[in-house]
């Protein structure tokens, strides 16, 4: 996978959870969130080149807090 479509697919995931989202606060933290990677995945089309490292910082946080999210959903 690209990086560029891997931001897509994050994007994506984004957007769902904002369209699932309860809450009108959460739903455009969302949004705002799959903008960012839609702007991640079309700068890495331009150009060809990597993600910047502090973008790949944010998608490892996230891949994280969404594991100990589902951990703790588990173990409820």
């Amino acid at each position: 996978m690209t990086p560029s479509e891997f931001y897509r697919d994050e994007a994506g995931r984004c957007l769902r959870r904002a369209e699932a989202s309860q809450r009108p606060e959460r739903a455009r933290k969302w949004h705002d969130l799959a903008d960012e990677y839609l702007r991640l995945a079309l700068m890495m089309e331009g150009t060809g080149e990597s993600p910047p490292p502090a973008a790949m910082g944010v998608a490892v946080q996230q891949e994280t807090q969404q594991r100990q999210s589902q951990l703790r959903r588990m173990r409820k």
